[in-house]
Parts: structure tokens; C-alpha cells; sequence
């Protein structure tokens, strides 16, 4: 009687267990054999089918790679996270740029709207000194244009005294913010 060699298949199953996920996968159109993905290997298993598999996730080499790929693994999850807090502080300082550009920006903004209100007032009292000075002409001239013109003035005077009110009310809308 011819005994007859038993032949092992590659049984897809075995590379959804936890323990074989990571590194097997079939051989192909090679039904008894399987092949190691860490170091691209394929190893027979016709004579003994897991047992194989098996036997060669505990080779030293087997365990090695394993070994390194996972220390390799957790250095980059460091690495990784490392990035991600350089990524979230750089986003901080550029929000705090762009929080002190504004500021900047407002306070200027503010000293303009000072020097403005400044310069009309220095205007507004001018106009006010010229419009007292013709009136006090036109009292002791008696020359109606020269009341015209100190009517003139005040009316600018008055205009530029409103303009003044608004850039106030501008002052003190930027300090409340």
C-alpha cells in the first residue's frame, strides 16, 4: 500500500488572526506555501500547515524584525507628536502676531485719529482768534465785509467744532474695545 503525502493549503483565515495580521499573507498562486511580509519571505507549509506558521513567528529572525519594527513604530509616534506640538505652537505665535499686528494696528489708527482732532482744534481756534479780530474791525470800520468774512470764519470754526465731535465720539469708541 502507497502511502500518500498529506498536503497543507494556505488558509486565508489565518491572516485575520491578531497574531499573524501584521506580517502573512499568501503566497500567490502558491497554495502550500505562505509568505512573511517583514522581510518578504516565503516558507513552505504543505507537510505542516500552521505548525509552520507558527514555527516561523518564533524564529530569532522573525522576532528581531518584529522587535525593530515596533521600536521604529513608537519612534515615530514620538517623532510624530513632537511635530504636531511644533505645528501647534507655531500656529500659537502666529495668531499672537497677527493679535499684536492688530493692536498695532488700532493704536495707530488711534493716533491718527488724536493727531487729526489735535490739528482741527489748533485750526478751530484760529479761525475763532482771525473771526474775533474782524468783528472788532468791523465794529470800529463799520465795513460790513469784513462781518461777512468774520461770519465766514465762525461757520468754519463751527464746522471743524462738529468734525471735532465726531473724531470724540471715534476716541472713545476705540478705548471701549
Amino acid at each position: 500500500m502507497t502511502s500518500r503525502k498529506r498536503s497543507c493549503l494556505f488558509n486565508i483565515e489565518w491572516t485575520r488572526r491578531a497574531e499573524y495580521r501584521e506580517w502573512l499573507t499568501s503566497a500567490g498562486q502558491f497554495q502550500d506555501r505562505a509568505r512573511c511580509r517583514l522581510f518578504d519571505k516565503t516558507f513552505d507549509i504543505g507537510n505542516m500547515g500552521i505548525s509552520a506558521i507558527v514555527s516561523h513567528g518564533k524564529s530569532n529572525k522573525h522576532m528581531n524584525i518584529l522587535k525593530q519594527r515596533i521600536d521604529v513604530a513608537a519612534s515615530v509616534r514620538g517623532a510624530r507628536a513632537k511635530y504636531h506640538e511644533h505645528l501647534e505652537s507655531v500656529k500659537k505665535q502666529k495668531g499672537q502676531e497677527v493679535a499684536d499686528a492688530s493692536r498695532k494696528r488700532k493704536q495707530e489708527q488711534l493716533a491718527e485719529i488724536v493727531d487729526k482732532r489735535r490739528r482741527l482744534e489748533t485750526d478751530t481756534t484760529a479761525l475763532e482768534i482771525n473771526a474775533d479780530k474782524l468783528y472788532e474791525q468791523a465794529e470800529n470800520s463799520s465795513k460790513l465785509t469784513l462781518l461777512a468774512k468774520a461770519n465766514a470764519l465762525r461757520r468754519g470754526a463751527k464746522c471743524k467744532r462738529i468734525e471735532m465731535k465726531k473724531l470724540d465720539d471715534e476716541i472713545a469708541a476705540f478705548k471701549t474695545e
